[in-house]
């Protein structure tokens, strides 16, 4: 079967068409050449409000469409369930770079992009520190990473802060809370340090001294407090009078 124009009744030059040419297809008065509001096949738009900035926008009543922008759509917080499908649509086979590589001229010119922009780094940078940070915790920050952000935002000076002697080494906690702040902590040599969280020997010698001496004899006190067990103790204890015999 040949197919023929609806208008002219000529051959079509083409399979499954109406129409010879766009004049026969603009002539013909079922087709609609107007645009918009005007055309009596228009469907109004939907209209809804940006869950981000709560702009009102139009879109197709088909769409389900809940941002203005794609700005706003990234903006948003999202959960982690959202989250999740995203990782998979573009992650492993459903990427649309899986199993390619860059060429070789692509990696130069990415090299010379951040050769010849160092602005650029800093700007990252910036975008990401302190509280910008998506792994930002605040005052339910932990120990060691409190003390980094300490160090960070604390300069260390040339002397040790209660001596003034030493050179500094540790950073102290003042309250004992560990709180975000700089004025909480003290740059503090290691003697100080020791003397202000109470663990010297010296004052634990003192303390010993005078109130088990007398009982159980000077050396044996000494040995515990430097960590040794108290059968090597009685057993240098007992090399010692052998000695003095001898």
């Amino acid at each position: 079967m040949v197919n023929k124009c609806v208008k002219c009744r000529k051959e079509c030059p083409k399979k499954n068409k109406r129409f010879c040419s766009r004049e026969c297809y603009l002539s013909d008065p079922e087709v609609c050449v107007s645009k918009g509001k005007d055309n009596p096949k228009y469907i109004e738009r939907r209209k809804s409000n940006c869950l981000n900035c709560g702009d009102e926008f139009e879109s197709h009543r088909s769409a389900k469409r809940k941002f203005c922008c794609l700005k706003c759509y990234h903006k948003y917080p999202k959960s982690k369930k959202t989250k999740r499908k995203l990782r998979e649509k573009s992650s492993g086979e459903n990427n649309s770079f899986y199993g390619e590589k860059h060429s070789e001229k692509a990696k130069e010119k990415m090299r010379l992009s951040w050769k010849e922009n160092p602005e650029r780094k800093e700007d990252l940078s910036k975008k990401s520190i302190g509280e910008k940070n998506h792994c930002w915790k605040g005052d339910k920050v932990g120990y060691a990473s409190l003390h980094r952000w300490v160090q960070r935002h604390k300069p260390k000076p040339e002397f040790c802060e209660d001596c003034k002697k030493n050179k500094p080494y540790d950073l102290a906690n003042i309250s004992g809370e560990y709180k975000r702040d700089v004025d909480d902590f003290e740059w503090l040599c290691r003697k100080c340090h020791m003397k202000k969280d109470g663990r010297r020997m010296d004052k634990i010698m003192e303390e010993l001294k005078t109130c088990y001496v007398e009982q159980f004899g000077y050396d044996l006190i000494i040995g515990l407090c430097h960590g040794l067990n108290l059968g090597t103790i009685l057993r240098l204890e007992k090399i010692k009078e052998e000695i003095k015999d001898v």
